[in-house]
């Protein structure tokens, strides 16, 4: 795999772990590695970091988890170890046009050892990239949900006397993502089925809270991808 751009969303957080002083770096490392119980929420994370590296404030340390983790999601997706994968990056940065001018040798050297210490720390966001591997590499994954509800007249053959009866149509509107698309699907649904899907989801969330607690029983972490 070959490392070709860097998304602008992270161009800031790129600059911040190029030029921050060394203990402002190593706090962040202790922070991710070891201070930090297993999180899947990001916010959370960001604020936890926030609270312990006392020379960063809330959006910087949002826009270097935020980097770090899409690097640990490429990472996941590659076959390198985490110094080839560092390697690969050092390259791009030192070839491209857009960051060759902008960072000195030494500095990108520094940042290669910077990066190369925090995939080799692990820690909670090596966790949440390995649980969103898991949890969203199905063919199509649920993204927002939409009831729209009309009311439909029903005529007699004599339209002229104005609607004989009416009903009520729901349409759920379901958005999810495939291959990297976002897409909708439409489907009706009456009053009856309304009441079978609220059926299955109350039971849905019955069972979920069941394998939690087996899950906690078993001494192991229960991770759960929030936005």
């Amino acid at each position: 795999m070959k490392i070709t751009g860097i998304p602008e969303r992270y161009h800031f957080a790129l600059k911040l772990l190029v030029e921050l002083e060394d203990e402002v770096i190593e706090e962040i490392v202790e922070s991710l590695g070891n201070n930090i119980s297993p999180l899947l929420n990001i916010e959370e994370i960001t604020h936890a970091v926030a609270n312990q590296v006392t020379q960063l404030d809330v959006k910087r340390a949002e826009k270097i988890t935020d980097f770090i983790l899409s690097l640990y999601l490429l990472f996941n997706d590659s076959d390198f170890y985490p110094q080839e994968f560092v390697d690969s990056l050092l390259e791009f940065l030192r070839t491209s046009q857009e960051f060759s001018q902008k960072f000195t040798e030494f500095q990108l050297q520094r940042f290669s050892q910077r990066l190369l210490r925090v995939m080799e720390q692990g820690g909670v966001l090596a966790v949440l990239s390995k649980a969103a591997n898991v949890i969203l590499e199905q063919e199509r994954i649920f993204l927002k949900a939409r009831v729209i509800s009309d009311i439909r007249p029903i005529f007699d053959r004599d339209i002229e006397k104005g609607p004989a009866s009416a009903t009520i149509i729901h349409t759920l509107k379901l958005e999810y993502r495939q291959a990297d698309e976002s897409k909708e699907l439409f489907l009706a649904l009456d009053s009856i089925d309304i009441k079978h899907l609220q059926e299955q989801l109350n039971r849905a969330e019955k069972k979920a809270k069941v394998l939690r607690q087996l899950i906690e029983r078993a001494n192991v972490n229960y991770l759960e991808i929030e936005e």
